[in-house]
């Protein structure tokens, strides 16, 4: 009993250091009005979850926020349409309090895509402005993806297909059958050349989209700001 004590009381000091360096960040604040006058495509949205009245739930997205180190736990990208009409474009499980999300890839408006939603959202804005290719290809890629569900497990799907294949050459690949958010913007930012060769979309978190990864995952010759969070 004494040893268990000692081992709980190890476990609860990991997890709340792990928990303040993981929420202790210093995200500049940016009114969404303020943002919307700037916005533009290649932005990178960060989303960080709760649910209301949903205990279980929280916690569960708390500890997992934790375990990966990071309190972002969605993605999605910022495109203008040719109608000039900002929309996020993303793949998320669905969600019966947030009417935009289905299940699958899709566009939505963006300020009630963020208006809608049961957390924090954060923004990376693109420095320089993708070109008139780059918005064709972004456009071209996006329409591709629609429809394309929604897959839940992403560590089982990463830790298979990234890790365990390259130990276990043999290990049978793991058929997703669908994307995770991350995956999805990794394949966008590939197809309009700002995500670095290096980096393997099926192989990403959102933890690889907040600054501090920037030179691993980016090409050289693209900047993002920091990240801000978005009030509203």
């Amino acid at each position: 009993m004494y040893y268990l004590k000692i081992l709980l009381l190890l476990l609860t000091i990991v997890i709340v250091v792990r928990y303040y360096i993981t929420f202790k960040r210093n995200d500049n604040k940016l009114s969404l009005n303020d943002y919307l006058k700037i916005a533009k495509s290649g932005d990178i949205i960060l989303f960080s979850r709760y649910w209301k009245n949903n205990i279980m739930k929280n916690i569960q997205n708390t500890t997992n926020q934790v375990c990966i180190g990071i309190p972002y736990t969605h993605v999605g990208i910022v495109h203008k349409n040719f109608d000039n009409e900002l929309m996020i474009c993303d793949i998320s499980s669905y969600d019966k309090y947030q009417k935009v999300t289905t299940g699958e890839g899709a566009c939505n408006p963006i300020s009630s895509r963020i208006r809608n939603y049961h957390g924090e959202v954060s923004v990376r804005l693109l420095r320089v402005p993708l070109n008139y290719e780059q918005e064709t290809q972004l456009y071209t890629k996006i329409k591709k993806m629609e429809g394309i569900q929604f897959v839940n497990e992403l560590r089982y799907h990463i830790f298979t297909n990234c890790f365990l294949r390259k130990v276990i050459p043999f290990w049978p690949e793991s058929k997703a059958g669908g994307m995770y958010c991350s995956e999805y913007l990794g394949n966008v930012l590939r197809s309009i050349g700002i995500l670095s060769e290096q980096i393997n979309p099926k192989c990403v978190y959102p933890i690889h989209f907040t600054s501090g990864h920037d030179k691993q995952t980016f090409t050289n010759d693209v900047s993002y700001s920091q990240q801000y969070l978005l009030t509203f």
